[in-house]
């Protein structure tokens, strides 16, 4: 008897809840700048990691000699982007690839500066977890392509 009253005593007091509802927000805008001041914890705790990714994407891939631009349907800087995508191809499957193609909408810089292109650039080039496959395919295949 006595677990009865506590079972309804418990279901009672859980059956008694308030629910709230949103009447009223604020927003505000807070905006980051240049001249914003910097917080030095959280500077020195990145510090390490912008350092390694900065060693990384600074590395130069290749160097060129005018500005690389972006057209429709084919431009000097795809032409590189599927150059870049075909060594790397190579280098993964340590077998004979002849071609690659790579469609425009991939392509997410207008252009490409002269002088050194590195990592970074090409990340920002291709921001996207990209893959590449290999495959083989017969001679009607490629004619239709």
């Amino acid at each position: 008897m006595k677990n009865i009253f506590l079972f309804l005593f418990l279901l009672s007091v859980s059956s008694c809840s308030k629910h709230y509802v949103v009447t009223q927000y604020k927003f505000e805008e807070q905006r980051l700048n240049p001249n914003s001041p910097g917080d030095e914890t959280i500077a020195r705790v990145v510090q390490p990691y912008k350092d390694s990714l900065d060693k990384e994407m600074n590395v130069v891939l290749c160097v060129s000699d005018t500005i690389l631009t972006k057209s429709v349907p084919e431009s000097d800087l795809g032409n590189l982007m599927c150059d870049l995508v075909l060594k790397k191809s190579k280098d993964y499957c340590n077998c004979a690839v002849d071609f690659t193609f790579l469609n425009n909408g991939g392509i997410r810089l207008p252009n490409l500066p002269k002088g050194n292109i590195t990592l970074g650039k090409i990340v920002e080039l291709m921001p996207f977890e990209n893959l590449i496959d290999v495959m083989t395919v017969s001679g009607k295949t490629l004619d239709t392509l």
